[in-house]
């Protein structure tokens, strides 16, 4: 790997993590609204729109960092939203829970904040990959009348 593609892999994961961050609390509140009004049907709507909401950053991240031009629309949005959130859970859970949990140290959360960082981007990455849009092709054969 080069060091540019590593510099921008940890780009990746720094930009997502602090995008998500601030937009979390949002989300949080909104969710709250959300199920004080409707209950379940509140606490679906506000699932569901996390994984769009997702699913666009991580578009719009692989757009920008990568060239990855992902495909439009709120379903494919919220699929790849869900396969970030889903494997990012079970990633950050391993690399960056479970050892803090462990060592309670200084040293460990920073270590773990640097790992857990790069992990996200290269995820980030690899999920943006799966939804990029589908080139149509144009073929050079001259087709007659």
């Amino acid at each position: 790997m080069r060091w540019e593609t590593f510099g921008k892999v940890f780009l990746h994961g720094l930009a997502f993590i602090g995008i998500s961050v601030v937009l979390f609390f949002g989300w949080v509140y909104f969710t709250l609204f959300l199920v004080t009004v409707g209950y379940l049907l509140g606490l679906v709507i506000g699932v569901v729109l996390l994984f769009v909401v997702v699913g666009y950053i991580n578009r719009y991240l692989g757009s920008v960092l990568w060239g990855i031009n992902g495909e439009p629309g709120v379903v494919y949005s919220f699929f790849h939203g869900l396969l970030l959130v889903v494997f990012l859970a079970v990633v950050n859970f391993l690399f960056v829970v479970l050892p803090n949990l462990m060592w309670r140290e200084v040293a460990t959360g920073v270590v773990t904040f640097f790992v857990g960082v790069f992990l996200n981007g290269a995820i980030g990455r690899e999920v943006a990959s799966w939804f990029k849009r589908k080139e149509e092709f144009v073929s050079d054969e001259y087709v007659g009348e």
